[in-house]
């Protein structure tokens, strides 16, 4: 019999929530993008990850559906909504991303298993850029 759930907290079920949402390559790498390039356009998103506008929408919707992302709205020229990460993003990326984190959450560890999550989350991001490449290259054939 499973485990008993019923008392997973509120923030827990976020966390979870984030986390399946991130479980998508091209998700991943939309996230990082905005990560590494705040108050980025949507149609820059879009072009960037060489997608039509309504399966980036779709994309950007889940990351904003699970509170990883936020979108300001303006008018700059034509662009009206830029996307940022929210706390609980950033908080995800540094978890997945920042070495220093990873190197401070394994204080109780030893070294070699510390190195081995900063590797893990380098090939996170290695696996997110592969999908992406591996996605262009359909859509130039």
């Amino acid at each position: 019999m499973g485990k008993d759930v019923s008392s997973v907290t509120p923030e827990v079920a976020e966390q979870l929530r984030a986390y399946g949402a991130l479980d998508n390559p091209i998700r991943l790498q939309a996230y990082t993008l905005i990560h590494d390039s705040p108050n980025l356009p949507f149609s820059d998103i879009a072009k960037q990850l060489h997608l039509a506008s309504g399966l980036a929408a779709y994309h950007i919707g889940v990351l904003k559906a699970s509170n990883l992302v936020d979108v300001k709205y303006g008018r700059r020229g034509m662009e009206t909504s830029e996307y940022v990460l929210t706390d609980l993003g950033e908080k995800i990326f540094d978890s997945l991303f920042t070495k220093a984190q990873a190197v401070k959450s394994l204080k109780s560890y030893d070294v070699g298993a510390s190195r081995s999550l900063a590797a893990r989350s380098v090939h996170v991001r290695a696996y997110a850029k592969r999908a992406m490449t591996a996605r262009k290259r359909k859509s130039v054939r």
